[in-house]
């Protein structure tokens, strides 16, 4: 009866700190959650509703985008790459959420909104499904008294 006693304890304690060892699995995996934001969001012209990234590229914008080679079809919000390099997580104890340093970064959340720093929902699926090994791995750990 000690044994079990002993698991529930385990167990609650490990409910007890669930979302900051969310935390630190995000922190492990916090390249993945930037790229998500970045190339599967950003560069696809999505921000983090899901939504695309309006309003759309003046014709003057379209036609500098062209001659670099940059896709004009959708907002990417990548010229030179410095916006999206500056794309930081800041966490907090029991939460996290997307930062931008880039000088431009306020004129363009002002422009495009503040959901182009957000992770949409099939993002924090990937996310979530990128950290769920971890968070297994910690409650088997916490259940067989490891």
């Amino acid at each position: 009866m000690e044994a079990i006693k002993k698991k529930i304890q385990a167990l609650q304690s490990f409910q007890d700190e669930a979302e900051q060892k969310v935390i630190e699995e995000v922190k492990r995996n916090e390249s993945f959650a930037l790229f998500l934001v970045t190339s599967e969001q950003l560069d696809k012209g999505f921000d983090g509703e899901g939504n695309p990234i309006k309003p759309p590229y003046t014709a003057f914008t379209r036609a500098i985008k062209r001659k670099k080679g940059q896709p004009t079809n959708r907002v990417t919000l990548k010229d030179t790459g410095d916006f999206h390099g500056a794309m930081m997580i800041l966490y907090g104890p029991e939460e996290f959420r997307l930062i931008n340093t880039d000088w431009k970064a306020q004129k363009l959340r002002t422009k495009y909104g503040t959901d182009i720093l957000g992770l949409n929902e099939t993002s924090m699926d990937d996310l979530a499904g990128r950290i769920k090994p971890g968070l297994i791995n910690e409650f088997n750990n916490v259940a067989n008294g490891s």
